[in-house]
Formats: C-alpha cells, sequence, structure tokens
C-alpha cells in the first residue's frame, strides 16, 4: 500500500467478530490506519 500520512478507513458491514469486515479492519488497524466502521 501506498505511504500516506493520516490514512483513513471506511469499512461497513462489521456486524459479527469474526466475519470479514472485522478482520479487515483489524488489518488496516494494525497497519496504522484510522478506522471508521458501520454495522
Amino acid at each position: 500500500m501506498n505511504q500516506l500520512k493520516n490514512k483513513v478507513a471506511v469499512i461497513t458491514g462489521v456486524s459479527r467478530l469474526d466475519g470479514i469486515g472485522a478482520a479487515i479492519c483489524k488489518e488496516l488497524a494494525e497497519s496504522g490506519y484510522d478506522i471508521f466502521f458501520t454495522y
């Protein structure tokens, strides 16, 4: 991924902790993104 400052991601459909939406949130957060998600 590009090396950007102040990276923000918006993820929709995070309804289960073991679902793909939650996995995407976790990976992006570990990569330094600020996360905004909905369920």
